[in-house]
């Protein structure tokens, strides 16, 4: 059986947004533009559904493989079988099919140039997976009071010596002074 809340409960809860909402003003206070745009950026890439799969798919695809070839064919076949996401600009839009039309041709062009306009897109929510990177990213973190739950991105696992690898990832992930839990999919 449901029950109205009392007048009690009714206070705590407006209390409680009144309390939200003032920590988002004081935090919108202190953005800097270049901190606005990024959050707009943010807000349509997690807003956009095509633009969650292909980002992870370029992450997967295009991003981890160490031969620029095999990145330039992948980058070629995300293009051709993925929406373009729309959180992203009609330019880059462009530049993602001119370079997926390009890549197989000239991927030691092509596939740099593209790791980096993702990077300058999407690198804030991104930390580099090297430990001595990744170990100053999370100290950093950390400093400002943040809690670290870590992501191994790359989900798409393909055989048995990749999934050891990513064992051995994961459990040094764990290992880090500075991570406080390892997200895993299964």
């Amino acid at each position: 059986m449901l029950t109205s809340p009392s007048g009690h409960d009714t206070v705590l809860a407006d209390d409680a947004v009144a309390l939200v909402a003032s920590w988002i003003e004081h935090a919108r206070a202190g953005e800097t533009r270049s901190e606005r745009a990024t959050a707009r950026t943010l807000h349509r890439l997690i807003d956009d559904t095509d633009g969650l799969v292909f980002t992870m798919g370029f992450v997967d695809r295009v991003a981890r493989p160490d031969s620029t070839d095999a990145a330039a064919h992948q980058l070629a076949g995300l293009v051709r079988s993925q929406p373009l996401p729309a959180f992203l600009s009609v330019f880059d839009r462009l530049l993602l099919r001119a370079g997926a039309v390009l890549a197989p041709r000239r991927p030691d062009l092509v596939v740099p140039l593209a790791l980096r306009r993702m990077r300058q897109l999407v690198g804030h929510l991104v930390a580099d997976a090297e430990p001595a990177a990744l170990a100053e990213h999370l100290a950093a973190r950390r400093s400002h009071g943040f809690a670290q739950n870590v992501n191994l991105l790359g989900e798409a696992v393909l055989g048995e010596r990749e999934a050891d690898r990513r064992l051995q990832a994961t459990a040094e992930l764990v290992d880090q002074p500075h991570v406080d839990y390892v997200s895993i999919k299964v």
